[in-house]
């Protein structure tokens, strides 16, 4: 191959590298409830909705329907989203105003990804959903943040059996509220949140076996506990590779951090690999969203992630950004990201039950009435975290949590606080909004560039040959 046909190649690969998040356009609720109707259906919302007189606006019907809001404002009346396809997917949307912002009702497997919520009662329900993980979302005001099962007079009501087992919600900042989070019919694993400036921050009930299976009894993570992936165990640090330039660099590096005990799982690429590849994709999509939601921006892959404690390479901020969490330059710090990786899961993994901290790495601070109040038996999977007034709650031998306020600095999601897209702090201003129009020009931009480089590049190597 010549020199001239290696570079059109790269740029033809950098090209779908770039392009490969985009899904079919959405512009209404209707619309958007149409397109994910089906299952593997995705849609991509390409503006601001005002649908105060629809209730739901967007619906998601099919089983691994995946929709992306592209931070863009649902500013609906009674219900904004209902989530009820197995596997079904929300990331990048914020909904503004009303009574329910999101509500999860599919019987497995759904994801809500780095949305916004400020509601008047309920920022995001959770009913009768196994496996629901809530990652990185912002939720503001209304009765409950995140609600699992009925409250009553600002606790857990009493005789509620388990309705949602395998819950989880990581990395959430939950403020201005009447209770921040509620577990009430769910003993939700709660992993690095801040939980502040609401009346109660936590309450956190004891429901009876009502269902059966894994987690019906006890807390449980089913991407942790029974991954399905091979190759995956708690404490794996995962490698998400397409294949380009830079991966092959980080690739390289894996024998001899194999050889010292790092357990990495590598995406596999190349040729006659595209299953291995959708299992992959459709494991870190629910497990590890961090890691698939950042795709399609410049300088995105590789990336890793570990599930243990939350933390990602490379995340996604808006349309066009990504932000560093954690500083890997050559094969010591990815050796050193592995290592803590998986200290972080022989800590809180192991065991009959898998799971043995319920909670912990939360900042549950300035909570008006109390910071966490748990029904008798809760406390039994308490872990490490920060807050002050307790009701019920025990850690590390004391009544109370191990830390207390202002003793959690870096910890938690206060790790990257000032590094989240400034549309997600608030959902009454959109600052960097990207407007209809640029969304049409954009691509033409993007395309004219590459083109206009691969143009300089070839009148380079022209003028080089005839040397």
């Amino acid at each position: 191959m010549s020199f001239r046909a290696v570079v059109v190649v790269a740029v033809l690969l950098c090209a779908s590298t770039a392009w490969g998040q985009f899904a079919p356009a959405c512009d209404s609720c209707g619309s958007c409830t149409d397109r994910l109707a089906t299952d593997h259906a995705r849609a991509e919302l390409t503006a601001d909705l005002d649908a105060a007189g629809v209730s739901p606006c967007i619906v998601l019907r099919g089983d691994q329907a995946e929709l992306n809001g592209r931070g863009h404002i649902l500013r609906a009346g009674d219900l904004g989203v209902r989530v009820e396809g197995r596997g079904a997917q929300v990331r990048n949307l914020q909904v503004a105003g009303a009574h329910t912002a999101f509500v999860i009702a599919s019987p497995s497997g759904a994801t809500l990804y780095h949305v916004t919520a400020a509601a008047r009662d309920t920022g995001i329900a959770v009913m009768a959903s196994a496996d629901a993980r809530i990652v990185r979302a912002e939720v503001h005001g209304g009765h409950v943040g995140v609600g699992f099962g009925q409250t009553l007079e600002g606790r857990c009501a009493p005789g509620l059996t388990m309705q949602s087992p395998g819950a989880a919600v990581l990395r959430t900042r939950v403020t201005g509220a009447e209770i921040g989070i509620a577990s009430c019919d769910a003993l939700a694993v709660m992993v690095g949140n801040r939980v502040t400036d609401n009346g109660v921050g936590i309450v956190l009930g004891s429901p009876a076996a009502g269902v059966r299976g894994p987690g019906a009894e006890v807390p449980y993570d089913h991407c942790v506990c029974a991954p399905m992936l091979d190759g995956v165990h708690a404490g794996t640090t995962l490698l998400w590779s397409s294949g380009c330039g830079g991966c092959e660099v980080h690739e390289a590096w894996l024998p001899g951090l194999r050889a010292h005990g790092a357990d990495i799982r590598l995406r596999e690429t190349g040729g006659g690999t595209a299953d291995a590849q959708r299992r992959y994709d459709d494991y870190t999509r629910h497990c590890a969203p961090e890691i698939t939601d950042v795709v399609g921006i410049p300088g995105s892959v590789p990336n890793y992630g570990c599930m243990a404690d939350g933390q990602s390479f490379k995340v996604r901020i808006n349309d066009t950004n990504w932000i560093p969490e954690a500083t890997i330059v050559d094969a010591s710090d990815v050796a050193r990201f592995a290592a803590t990786c998986a200290s972080a899961a022989a800590r809180r993994y192991g065991g009959r039950t898998c799971v043995r901290e319920m909670l912990w790495d939360n900042t549950v601070c300035g909570n008006h009435s109390a910071d966490i109040r748990a029904m008798e038996g809760a406390e039994r999977w308490s872990g490490d975290d920060a807050c002050d007034t307790v009701e019920g709650w025990r850690e590390g031998g004391g009544q109370g949590c191990t830390r207390r306020c202002g003793e959690d600095a870096g910890r938690g999601v206060e790790a990257v606080r000032g590094r989240l897209d400034p549309r997600v702090g608030t959902v009454a201003t959109r600052t960097a909004k990207v407007s209809a129009v640029e969304e049409t020009w954009r691509p033409w931009v993007l395309l004219a560039v590459v083109t206009a480089l691969f143009g300089l590049g070839a009148w380079g190597i022209g003028r080089f040959e005839r040397r």
